[in-house]
């Protein structure tokens, strides 16, 4: 009687390792600033792909990188950045880790980022970075990114609910903003709601 259950336990338990494994709830990616590699990725999920892509301009080889989540569905031509709290944004955004954010201080050192329509959050935590140059040509002379991921117990938001989940994520890139631009922000809102035309 001992057999059979000692056999159907063992079978449980390595279902559930597989399964685990798989899935793969939480994990990290650690990397320098200055890597040379065009493209660093690990699995989240069966889903879902982590990318650090490095990002260049004509004058800065360590320009930055664009961290993303991606669905491994999706075509390389056609990723969609599910970091990204709408599929319209444009322009800066805590996800993407430049030498010219990080001299201006636009973002905090510490970001953390829900993935669009999954249910993960992603950390990304920049450790010591130096920059180098003036404005939008500076460029990394040294420092480290990490990046690690997390499954949320709560899950998907339902569609029925995506006014507050959109007010959460303005609320969420806000948090990831530096002090000053807080500040800048907050006095931009004020002005909006005036009746008045004010400058700021």
């Amino acid at each position: 009687m001992r057999k059979p259950l000692f056999i159907l336990f063992a079978a449980l338990l390595i279902s559930d390792g597989s399964l685990r494994a798989k899935q793969k709830p939480n994990g990290t990616l650690s990397f320098s600033v200055i890597d040379n590699r065009k493209v660093i990725a690990r699995g989240i999920d069966e889903n879902l792909l982590l990318r650090a892509v490095k990002a260049s301009s004509l004058k800065q080889a360590d320009f930055g990188w664009d961290v993303e989540v991606v669905e491994k569905s999706s075509n390389e031509s056609s990723f969609l950045n599910l970091l990204y709290h709408s599929p319209q944004w444009h322009g800066p955004h805590p996800s993407q880790v430049y030498a010219w954010h990080v001299g201006a201080r636009l973002f905090r050192d510490e970001r953390e980022l829900e993935v669009r329509g999954h249910p993960y959050v992603v950390s990304i935590v920049l450790v010591n970075p130096v920059v180098e140059g003036e404005g939008l040509d500076r460029m990394f002379i040294s420092g480290k990114i990490k990046v690690s991921w997390r499954r949320q117990v709560a899950g998907v938001t339902p569609p029925n609910k995506r006014l507050q989940r959109t007010r959460y994520e303005r609320a969420s890139l806000l948090s990831c903003l530096s002090e000053p631009l807080k500040r800048s922000v907050r006095l931009l809102r004020i002005c909006r709601s005036c009746s008045r035309r004010c400058l700021v």
